[in-house]
This record gives C-alpha cells, sequence and structure tokens, in this order.
C-alpha cells in the first residue's frame, strides 16, 4: 500500500506534465477562450472528463497496484450552419504505473478522433471519420535487473457517401452508399496495413425489397510478403403482401486469394426460404431451397464441391385438439469422385385432451404418433452403396396440476407428469422403449414487508434398448426478498442440486453410474443513503458455491462490496471483492475511481 501514489519517475512525470497541460487546457476551453476564438466561424460545444484510478490486487504472495489519470475532451460543433457542416472532435490523455514485487511498468497513452459529415440532413451526405491512438509501455524487471520499452500506434481512416433517392410515395425509395476504410498499425517489431471498400444499394418496392453489395478486403505485414485478398458479392430480395405470406432469396459469392499467387477459392451459394401461416386457416406451409458451389484453384489440383438441399413442411389443425404435421427434405453432394443423395419424409399426429376437474385437480393427456422414413445412396466410382431406415413411434402422457390459497397472499402449487414412448427402427430389431415421472412443488408469500418464494422438482426418467439408462434429477430452492425500510434492502436465495445418471450395457466394463451435488448461495444487501449522506448508496453481493459429492469438492466464496456517492458533475465509487477459490486459495481486489465531469 506504500506505493499508492507512486507516478513514474522520468517519463512518467513528463508525461503527468502534458496531462496536466490537458487539463488546463480544458479548463481554458470552457472558460469561454475557444469560444472567443472560434465561436465567429465553428461554434462549439465542449465536454469532457478527468478521472483518476486506482486498483490494488493480491493473491497469494503475488501483489499488484496500479494508478492511472486519464483526461479527455469532446467537442461537437459546425462550420457555418448545422445542415452544411457538421463535425466532432476527440481528445484522450493518459498515463499509468504498475507495481509488482518483482517488476514495475509506466505506460503513455494518446488518442484522438476527428468527424466531418458534409450535409448530414440531406438525401446525399458525406462523412469523414479518422482516429489515432498512441501507447507507449516502459517496464523494469527487479528480479533481472533489465528494462524494456514498446510502442505502437493504431490510425483508422474511413470515407462514407450516401444517397437516398427521391420517391414519388412512401412505399417507394432507395439509398446507396459508398465506403472506404483503412486501418494501420505500427510497433517496433512489425507493420501492417488493411484496406477495404465497398457499396451498398437498397431499394423498396413495397412488398418488395431489393438489397445488392459488394465488398474487396486486403491486408499485408511488413513481416511477410504475402496479401491476401478477399471479394464478397451478394443480392437479397424479400417479398412480404402481408403478414401471411413470405419469400427471402439470397445470392452470395466469396472468392478469397491467399496472396501466393498459387492458391485461390471460390465459394457461390443460392437460396430461396418461404412461409405461408394464413391467420383464419388451419393450415401452415413452409419450405426452402439452396444450392452451393466451392472449388479451389491451386497449384496441387483444383478441387470442386456442389450440393443441393431442399426441405418443405406442412402442418394442418384437423380439430381444435388434433393436429397433424409432414416434412420432406433432399440433398446431393457431388465432391469430385463421389456423388451422395439423402432423402426423408416424417409425419406425426399429436392430440391433446380437454382440461378435466377432478377433485379440485386440472388433468389433461396427450397422445402423439410418427413415422420416418430416410434413404441414402452413395456412389464413389468404384462401388455403390445405399442404406433405408423406417422408424415409427408413440409417446403417451398425463399430467394432473392444483393450486391452494392458504392465506391471504400465499399460494401453495403441486405438479405431477408422467410420460411414456415407444419406438421401433428397422436398423435395431429391440424395441426401445422410455419411460419418465416428474413431480413439482412451489410455494410462495407476499406480504408488504417483502416476499418468500419455495421450488420443488424430482425428475426421474428410464430408457430400454440395446443399452438402459436411468436418470434421476432433483433441485431446491428458498428465496427471500426483505424490504427493511424504504432506502435498503435485503435478498437471499439457497439451492441444492443432485443428479444420478446410470448407464447399463452388456459389453463387460462398459456401464457406469454417474452423481453430482452441488449447492448454492447467493446474498444481497442494498442501502440507497447509507450514513445519511444523500446521492450515495452502498451495494454487498456475497455469492458462495461448493461440489458436494467428488475426489476433490470446491468451495468458491465471492463477496463483492461497491460504495458510489455523486455531488454534482464528481463521481466517485469505491469497491472492495474478495474471492476464496478451491484449496482456499483467497484473492482480494480494492479499486477507486473518481470522475469530474464539464
Amino acid at each position: 500500500m506504500a506505493m499508492l501514489f507512486k507516478l513514474p519517475d522520468q517519463r512518467g512525470t513528463a508525461c503527468s506534465r502534458i496531462f496536466v497541460g490537458c487539463v488546463a487546457a480544458s479548463l481554458l476551453a470552457t472558460s469561454g477562450g475557444a469560444h472567443a476564438l472560434f465561436g465567429k466561424y465553428m461554434p462549439l460545444s465542449l465536454s469532457g472528463n478527468v478521472a483518476y484510478n486506482y486498483s490494488y490486487f493480491t493473491t497469494g504472495e503475488a501483489e499488484s497496484e496500479t494508478t492511472a489519470l486519464t483526461g479527455t475532451i469532446n467537442a461537437v460543433g459546425y462550420v457555418w450552419y448545422p445542415w452544411f457542416v457538421t463535425t466532432s472532435a476527440a481528445l484522450t490523455l493518459g498515463v499509468s504505473n504498475t507495481e509488482t514485487i518483482t517488476s514495475s511498468s509506466d505506460t503513455t497513452s494518446s488518442s484522438g478522433s476527428l468527424g466531418l459529415s458534409v450535409f448530414p440532413h440531406s438525401r446525399f451526405p458525406f462523412s469523414l471519420n479518422y482516429s489515432l491512438s498512441d501507447s507507449r509501455i516502459d517496464s523494469f524487471s527487479d528480479a533481472t535487473r533489465t528494462s524494456g520499452d514498446s510502442h505502437y500506434t493504431v490510425s483508422r481512416f474511413t470515407l462514407r457517401q450516401q444517397y437516398e433517392g427521391r420517391g414519388s410515395r412512401r412505399s417507394i425509395g432507395s439509398r446507396t452508399s459508398l465506403w472506404y476504410s483503412t486501418t494501420d498499425f505500427d510497433s517496433q517489431s512489425t507493420r501492417s496495413e488493411s484496406e477495404s471498400m465497398g457499396f451498398d444499394y437498397k431499394i423498396r418496392l413495397v412488398p418488395h425489397n431489393f438489397t445488392v453489395s459488394a465488398s474487396r478486403s486486403t491486408s499485408n505485414a511488413s513481416d511477410s510478403p504475402l496479401k491476401p485478398l478477399t471479394d464478397v458479392a451478394s443480392i437479397s430480395h424479400t417479398y412480404t403482401p402481408d403478414s401471411d405470406l413470405g419469400m427471402t432469396n439470397l445470392a452470395t459469392t466469396v472468392k478469397i486469394d491467399d496472396g501466393t499467387g498459387t492458391s485461390e477459392s471460390t465459394i457461390s451459394q443460392i437460396s430461396s426460404n418461404f412461409f405461408w401461416r394464413p391467420e383464419h386457416r388451419a393450415v401452415n406451409v413452409n419450405g426452402g431451397v439452396r444450392v452451393s458451389e466451392s472449388e479451389t484453384v491451386s497449384s496441387g489440383g483444383n478441387t470442386e464441391q456442389k450440393s443441393l438441399n431442399t426441405n418443405l413442411g406442412l402442418s394442418y389443425r384437423l380439430t381444435r385438439r388434433m393436429n397433424m404435421g409432414a416434412s420432406m427434405s433432399l440433398g446431393s453432394t457431388d465432391n469430385g469422385s463421389t456423388q451422395s443423395l439423402s432423402t426423408s419424409q416424417t409425419a406425426r399426429i399429436n392430440y391433446n385432451s380437454r382440461q378435466s376437474q377432478i377433485v379440485g385437480f386440472v388433468y389433461n393427456w396427450q397422445l402423439g404418433v410418427n413415422a420416418s422414413n430416410s434413404d441414402t445412396r452413395t456412389d464413389n466410382g468404384i462401388s455403390e452403396t445405399s442404406t433405408s431406415i423406417q422408424t415409427t413411434g408413440m409417446q403417451l402422457g398425463h399430467r394432473v396440476n392444483r393450486r391452494w390459497r392458504p392465506g391471504k397472499g400465499s399460494s401453495v402449487s403441486l405438479d405431477l407428469s408422467q410420460a411414456g414412448s415407444a419406438s421401433k427402427s428397422t436398423e435395431n430389431d429391440e424395441l426401445s422403449r422410455g419411460i419418465s415421472h416428474g413431480a413439482g412443488m412451489s410455494w410462495n408469500r407476499r406480504s408488504r414487508s417483502g416476499a418468500m418464494y419455495g421450488n420443488l422438482t424430482v425428475s426421474d426418467s428410464r430408457t430400454y434398448s440395446q443399452q438402459d439408462s436411468e436418470f434421476q434429477h432433483v433441485n431446491a430452492s428458498i428465496s427471500q426478498d426483505v424490504i427493511i425500510n424504504r432506502l435498503s434492502n435485503f435478498a437471499g436465495t439457497v439451492s441444492y442440486t443432485e443428479s444420478r445418471q446410470k448407464i447399463v450395457s452388456d459389453v463387460p466394463g462398459a456401464s457406469s453410474t454417474g452423481l453430482s451435488r452441488f449447492a448454492n448461495a447467493n446474498f444481497s444487501y442494498r442501502h440507497d443513503r447509507p450514513l445519511g449522506v444523500y446521492n450515495m448508496n452502498f451495494t454487498s453481493r456475497l455469492t458462495g458455491s461448493k461440489v458436494l459429492h467428488g475426489f476433490n469438492p470446491e468451495t468458491l466464496w465471492d463477496w463483492d462490496n461497491r460504495i458510489r456517492y455523486r455531488l454534482g458533475l464528481l463521481d466517485t465509487s469505491l469497491s472492495l471483492r474478495i474471492i476464496e477459490s478451491a484449496g482456499g486459495r483467497a484473492s482480494k481486489t480494492l479499486y477507486f475511481r473518481a470522475t469530474r465531469s464539464f
């Protein structure tokens, strides 16, 4: 803690002077000097902040301490009139010092940005944005008695021109956008540059919408002779005459050159999807088709792959309680000397019974029947293989639930369910069966002083096929919300979860049993006026979790305390966080921040 206000000795001192100068300049700007100088030609609106940050971290025998100062100035304005040219600028300067037991480092950072928009409210606005950041780090190691420094800069430059067509009606319009962007990274060891450009064209002819876009991006680095190039082009179309019918069409192509001149890849695809969901009819239809092709040309040979995928789905409401559905799909792949074709068809019928009242309980049941068929054929030029699988299945379940109100503001609910399933496939001679049971109970009580919630769920599911399995799950939780007074409240949750899974196999040594138990607790406290101080609030959160079953049970505690105080344009915050992980290893973090805005 003795390092609390220690600043860099040489460069850090100089940077601190620069930082103080920046703050002084910002105060001068807000005092009206800048307005007097530029206000006649370019009215400005200035804002910004000055911030001080301190953090201290310790875990075991390691500790670190960081002190940082940052200052930011933002300016927005216009030239002549706001509709002619608008401007924006930002400048951020910062210095920081980090000390550990064996090393220290000083960091100086600066960043600035400039934005310019010509005719911002017209149909043809033009914008220019430029940003530059500079970071320098000086480090020293007490263990090796060595020092070093690193320096890197990042600059970004973006141009964008838009044009919005004049439409005779609100349902007709178009917009064109052209853009260019470049990013430069420069450090002591390497330098890289990336460049991208493109355009977007959108036209709206209700109920149609069209979008055409294309872009090109490239990059290069000083330590590599490669200059990869990527071109992307796409066309999209949507047709939505109303909420019942819709269609989307998309065509894209991507061309990638790895920069060596020996390999080039092209990926293209066309897709179309539609839906028809009439509001007052019992039928819904949806479907789609996608065609894709990829080709790679290289010195080692050419490879080409083509694929086709289609799907169609139909659902129909026979009655208010019965629904049916059917779907089909087809897919083909051509990969050089290997071709494959796969098809599938499915059909299902579901029935939900009416809810019945039995001795105060609400009861209903469900039934589902399904059937599917899939065929796959593969030809590699030497031999041909084909498989066909048919599957039928049935699901039957029922459920009963009830709610009681034992008192004012309290309720208890009970939910019981049971479901069974059976399926038969030509791929497996054995009938697969499954059965599951579930039970849940919840309780809640509300009053003017808060609320309490309780929940318990138990489930058991078993499957019987070539490999039998069992799974049981139990979860219990209780939560309490307490309103202490109009300024403070307390909340807490405690939960317990246990799961057991057992797999039985005829293969010796393949059976297994797994068990997991987990407990969790979460408590929080909040006060909006601690010690009677206005604009101050305090929050404390304690979270604990423990693995109760295993060779190495793990325990985790996390205690986070935060105080925030605001007075006018001054905002301060202080936090203390303690984390204890497995093995009793604890880490502590102290963080303080003060920000003065103007």
